[in-house]
């Protein structure tokens, strides 16, 4: 029976060597372990062959793993690398989304604000239109107005006085039957 911590060793190994399958890593165990027989065997005649071809081999696994581990090592940083970019590229999308909404917010109060003031201007300019009519009652305007009203008013007595004359005049004529071009006229 295999203890548990053996098991799990052997799983890593497996796992580690980089061979496809289990099988594949049994057999490769089995194979190292007949070399080593064989090294130990009654062929010790050939034990300095297999120790070379061990040591090679082994050379050969050893620069193997070393390249995977490598790439493994180069994969996690660069994986590191592209999540702390990937971070950093959320980080800023979030504080210009952010803002965004406080420039949305500006933008909405600045509206508002002129809304506020051109409704401010509109109630002045009829404010200062009422101002207007004021200061033509109120005014020299006014006055001006008045004194062009009375001079008007005393033109038309003094047309209603002639036209009346005018008016007795041509009365008198017809009582009298005279024309213009008679002595009395007047």
């Amino acid at each position: 029976m295999i203890s548990p911590e053996l098991k799990e060793k052997l799983k890593q190994l497996a796992a580690d060597c980089g061979l496809e399958t289990r099988d594949a890593f049994i057999e490769h165990l089995a194979t190292l372990y007949n070399l080593n027989q064989l090294k130990e065997s009654d062929c010790s005649s050939y034990a300095k062959q297999i120790e070379e071809l061990e040591f090679y081999t082994r050379r050969n696994l050893d620069l193997f793993i070393g390249m995977i581990k490598t790439e493994a090592a180069e994969r996690l940083e660069l994986s590191i690398h592209h999540d702390e970019a990937l971070s950093n590229r959320t980080a800023t999308i979030v504080a210009q989304e952010l803002v965004i909404i406080d420039l949305q917010k500006v933008v909405k109060q600045q509206t508002e604000e002129l809304e506020r003031l051109r409704d401010e201007i509109a109630k002045l300019q009829r404010v200062m239109e009422m101002s207007d009519i004021d200061k033509i009652f109120n005014g020299g305007e006014v006055k001006e107005v008045s004194k062009i009203i009375k001079k008007n008013y005393e033109l038309l007595e003094g047309n209603e006085k002639v036209a009346k004359k005018t008016g007795e005049q041509a009365d008198i004529k017809e009582i009298y039957g005279r024309d213009d071009n008679d002595e009395y006229a007047g």
